[in-house]
């Protein structure tokens, strides 16, 4: 055979082979495993709406406060008065937290006192440290400082607003 017939059909069969796929390296006779229940499905990712516009993050009051409600009130009732639901069960009550709040935000040691507290828990205040972080703690003392002081209309009223956004959607 000449050479230009053997170039011919090697640049046919590289030609079909790619047509074809890569091989199988599977046996022919092996039959393919069936997908387990448990075997995760990737969901395809969604691209963002033209119009979408990037969300920023709660301002602390109103986040503190959803923090506060999630778990704090049970114990600490709606104005960090010791009177929720919780309290009565517990032996010896829930102290109040309005004296250490009623003066306004406390400054920068206290602060950091404060947070410690919740975070590593003390006597009947259970940890929270595995929930929570300072900084979403803070967040809770900025808002309840303004509970004390009965001046959460506002911060109600935009996060009232924000789930009825949301509820439209």
């Amino acid at each position: 055979m000449s050479r230009a017939c053997l170039l011919a059909l090697l640049l046919t069969g590289c030609a079909r082979a790619q047509a074809e796929g890569p091989a199988d390296e599977k046996e022919e006779d092996e039959a393919p495993k069936p997908v387990s229940s448990k075997t995760p499905v990737k969901k395809p990712v969604e691209a963002p709406k033209a119009n979408a516009v990037p969300t920023k993050r709660k301002p602390d009051r109103e986040a503190g406060r959803d923090t506060y409600l999630q778990s704090c009130w049970q114990c600490h009732g709606e104005t960090g008065t010791g009177d929720g639901p919780a309290a009565a069960a517990m032996v010896g009550g829930v102290p109040t937290l309005v004296p250490l709040l009623e003066k306004g935000v406390p400054g920068d040691s206290e602060m950091d006192r404060l947070v410690d507290l919740v975070l590593d828990g003390k006597g009947r205040m259970p940890a929270y440290r595995e929930d929570y972080d300072k900084h979403q703690v803070r967040r809770v003392f900025l808002y309840l400082t303004d509970a004390v002081k009965g001046n959460t209309a506002a911060i109600e009223e935009k996060a009232e607003g924000a789930e009825e956004e949301g509820n439209e959607n």
